[in-house]
């Protein structure tokens, strides 16, 4: 299993390879210090996964090579996020007290 994992905007991608944005190769070889031929398990947040190798651990623009597309399951119940805002010019992004967010979660059967 990689230990990596890293996200590629939904685009048609041509032949076999995906090319990361300049924060996402950052962090992938910046930060996690992922090297040339580690496993990256690179995903678009659209519901697809790709196993891949990096091939070119660029800081700026780095290269994945596909191996294998991964199948993803549903999930399992949809999830909803709300936050609470108050009135008029209440709000203040200077406040010492951070916004409250709820998160409900139901079944999909």
């Amino acid at each position: 299993m990689p230990d990596f994992r890293a996200f590629c905007p939904p685009s048609p991608h041509v032949g076999p390879s995906l090319l990361l944005s300049a924060s996402e190769s950052h962090h992938l070889v910046t930060v996690n210090r992922a090297r040339a031929n580690d496993p990256v398990v690179a995903f678009d947040g659209a519901g697809h996964e790709w196993d891949t190798v990096l091939r070119d651990p660029n800081r700026r623009a780095a290269w994945l090579e596909i191996v294998r597309e991964r199948p993803v399951a549903p999930l399992p119940c949809h999830i909803t996020l709300f936050q609470a805002v108050p009135k008029g010019g209440v709000m203040n992004p200077s406040s010492a007290k951070p916004p409250s967010w709820v998160c409900v979660a139901s079944s999909l059967s």
